[in-house]
């Protein structure tokens, strides 16, 4: 040990002189490089800015939509069958379900139970052009569905749509005529029984003073034969002094009451004509009283040489005639006093009854066009649906030639090993196979769905739903916590008899998702929230054990943090008391981004404004707790 120290101690001190020169060196380039990687790395770091899309909120502006969701799923049109097209055994399986495939790729293979040459290749060939004349005649049968269809929305739009709302306008129009002509007939009716009663006043003035006459010649009979010296003999009704008297008092009343009558003037107004017939009326009521006094006091007249019974009947015929009279006008001129003063509720009546006619005119005018819109808008959606089922057909056509055109092919092959391969691109969304299978000829082996056209989302809507989304401008669709655009929808106008529900589909683009996820349909209803300007979505805050935060947009549309102080919670919303300013752009879901990030934003759409009521806002501090622990799990 000592010689092999000895022999090897120059080479082994110049060995560690080496090890430790080596060790300095890569020590002192180690910290110069450092500090360069470093500073590379921080520079590219610093450059290197994410862009993200987010809606944000424009705070101080902005107020909460509310959303009715209606789940759905995606489903599409284009799927095609691939089966199998002779008896065999599955020997091997490609690919599963989710997966692309590509036109022609190898999705399986499989072996014969038979010999492939034992296929007639003529059959084959027969059933290519069978299969060939089948799909052209179902492309040319789906192509004159779309003829019929249009040709139903062009007599929608002209002949159901025009006539039916111009019936209805003529119904309009003519009930509106039949207003103004009973307003028209009213009105003389009306004016024509307020200038009989006004005429009729002459005559009843007539038999007033024919009346009055009637008193003023018992007047001057009692005059006449009124001798003081033999009272008792000479005087009409002479054991009556009082009622006697009473006739020749009342009948000089009468007689001034009946000279104050003036005649009613020709533009005399209602109040006017009314108030003189019943003036008119009263004098004959009066009359009739004294006329009743009138014929007991000559009933009981004694007969004596100056009067005789023949003078005293004479004058009592006399006196009845004219009182019969009296009662007989007093019942007629009442009557039309009655009648006058009906004509005004008669007029209002007529008149109610025409404008009545008119409304109904309106409103069946008003379902008449909603009626005839929504024909069209059936007439419509059914022009596009026989469209799609055109373009479906085409597909399925080429398929099924596809198919027919491989038939051929295997009729032709020597080999007991065949390939299913996919007859166009897309997605696999069913396998019906596994390795060691039996197959039958016509047996479904995978589903591929086209992912290039569009796809659907189907929904089962109430009758409120179908209403509030045909309205709406726009429709949300959220698949995979993802906001997906809607291109198209279409409401069945069918009800479901058992649901009462109506099919609603909603186009969205090809690549937006898989066939057979769910999807949850948001139809914007408007909102209770007015005047609610300092809310934001309770999903823009972030609850820190400092204190709760958002994200803010700031320059360059750089999110950054900022710290608020928040008061109620008012539905899926909160109140910012603190914070924030108007004008701020607050980024939506606090989660979904990072500080740091570029937001390539979207405004989220504000409801119109409208009441908000007490039970909407919750200030319950255990509440607002709750919100809190939630939101942090």
């Amino acid at each position: 040990m000592n010689s092999f120290y000895k022999t090897n101690k120059r080479k082994l001190i110049a060995a560690s002189i080496i090890l430790l020169m080596f060790i300095v060196f890569k020590y002192l380039t180690s910290d110069k490089a450092a500090p360069a990687e470093i500073e590379e790395e921080n520079n590219s770091t610093e450059t290197e800015i994410v862009e993200k899309q987010a809606e944000v909120v424009d705070y101080g502006s902005w107020t909460p939509v509310e959303y009715r969701t209606v789940l759905g799923q995606v489903v599409s049109d284009s799927n095609i069958d691939v089966k199998a097209e002779l008896n065999g055994t599955i020997a091997q399986v490609n690919v599963s379900v989710g997966d692309q495939v590509t036109a022609g790729q190898a999705l399986a293979s499989f072996k014969t139970t038979g010999d492939p040459a034992a296929i007639n290749y003529q059959s084959a060939l027969s059933s290519l052009q069978t299969t060939r004349m089948s799909a052209q005649n179902n492309v040319r049968s789906a192509e004159i569905a779309v003829e019929n269809a249009q040709k139903s929305l062009e007599q929608a739009e002209v002949q159901q749509y025009q006539n039916t709302i111009r019936s209805a306008e003529i119904a309009v129009e003519n009930a509106q005529k039949s207003l103004a002509q009973t307003i028209q007939q009213q009105d003389q009716n009306y004016d024509q029984a307020y200038e009989s009663l006004r005429l009729e006043a002459q005559s009843v003035k007539t038999l007033i003073t024919s009346a009055i006459d009637t008193i003023d010649k018992y007047v001057q009979f009692t005059n006449k034969y009124q001798y003081n010296q033999d009272i008792a003999y000479t005087q009409i009704g002479n054991t009556d002094v009082v009622r006697r008297q009473n006739v020749k008092n009342q009948g000089q009343q009468l007689a001034l009451r009946e000279n104050a009558l003036m005649p009613v003037p020709a533009g005399a107004n209602e109040t006017q004509i009314i108030q003189d017939a019943n003036v008119r009326l009263n004098l004959l009521k009066s009359l009739q009283q004294t006329f009743d006094d009138l014929e007991i006091l000559i009933e009981t007249t004694a007969i004596n040489s100056r009067i005789s019974e023949s003078q005293v009947q004479g004058f009592l015929s006399g006196v009845e005639a004219v009182h019969n009279s009296i009662d007989a006008r007093v019942g007629a001129y009442q009557a039309s006093i009655d009648n006058t003063r009906g004509a005004r509720e008669q007029t209002r009546q007529a008149v109610l009854a025409a404008q009545n006619a008119v409304d109904s005119a309106l409103a069946n005018l008003e379902l008449t066009k909603s009626q005839a819109e929504s024909q069209v808008l059936s007439a419509r959606n059914a022009v596009e649906s026989a469209m799609s089922n055109v373009e479906l057909a085409k597909s399925q056509a080429e398929a099924q030639i596809v198919g027919a055109r491989n038939q051929v092919n295997i009729s032709g092959a020597s080999t007991a090993d065949l390939v299913v391969r996919a007859p166009i691109s897309g997605t696999i969304t069913d396998k019906e196979v596994r390795i060691g299978g039996l197959v039958n000829p016509g047996t479904v082996l995978f589903t591929i769905v086209n992912e290039g056209q569009n796809k659907k989302v189907v929904a089962y809507l109430t009758q409120d739903e179908r209403s509030q989304a045909q309205q709406a401008s726009s429709i949300e669709i959220e698949i995979e916590n993802k906001l997906v655009p809607v291109t198209e929808k279409f409401f069945s106008p069918q009800i479901d008899a058992q649901t009462q529900k109506i099919l609603a589909e909603f186009t969205i683009p090809p690549s937006t998702t898989l066939v057979g996820n769910l999807a949850t349909v948001r139809i914007p209803i408007g909102s209770r929230l007015a005047g609610e300007s300092n809310l934001i979505p309770f999903s823009s805050v972030s609850f820190e054990p400092d204190g709760a935060e958002v994200l803010v947009l700031g320059p360059d549309n750089i999110a950054e943090r900022r710290k608020i102080v928040v008061g109620r919670v008012v539905v899926s919303n909160i109140e910012v008391v603190g914070g924030l300013e108007s004008g701020d752009l607050v980024v939506e879901y606090y989660k979904r981004v990072l500080p740091g990030e570029k937001i390539i934003s979207d405004l989220m759409p504000s409801a119109p404004k409208s009441e908000i009521t007490s039970d909407d806002v919750l200030e319950n501090e255990a509440t607002m707790n709750l919100n809190v622990e939630a939101d942090n799990e």
